[in-house]
């Protein structure tokens, strides 16, 4: 839902009601984001999705929905101030979602051949586990 509101205000800005977008254009685009494989989503369950309190898992931000009578029904997304989305790229540190991913894993050698900092594991099943696990 939150990926269908940022493309439709990035392709089709509401200039009347910024980031208000009628609910059967939100589904549309939602059912055009959906893997194909995906059973489609209804209206009313993308109602009930906008009730979702966001978080730290889900994207975080949060939906108002506005009922405009003969007008129709509009929803828009608003992201936290704190949600990944709205966090500049640097702020993203090595492991977390949505971080980049490392060159290398091998640590870098200093001299020649040396292989100080390297730690060797013992080859599988040559370590029995310990007394109680």
């Amino acid at each position: 839902m939150s990926q269908a509101c940022k493309q439709l205000s990035a392709s089709n800005p509401n200039k009347v009601d910024p980031g208000f977008y009628n609910v059967n254009l939100v589904l549309r685009q939602v059912e055009q984001l959906n893997p194909p494989n995906e059973a489609p989503i209804t209206l009313n369950e993308m109602l009930d999705i906008c009730d979702t309190e966001g978080n730290p898992q889900n994207g975080g931000g949060s939906f108002m929905i506005k009922n405009d009578g003969p007008r129709g029904t509009f929803v828009r997304f608003e992201p936290d101030n704190n949600s990944i989305a709205s966090m500049p790229r640097s702020s993203i540190a090595p492991g977390d979602i949505g971080s980049p991913v490392p060159g290398s894993s091998i640590p870098a050698l200093s001299g020649s051949g040396a292989t100080t900092g390297l730690r060797q594991f013992p080859p599988p099943g040559s370590i029995s586990p310990q007394a109680g696990f």
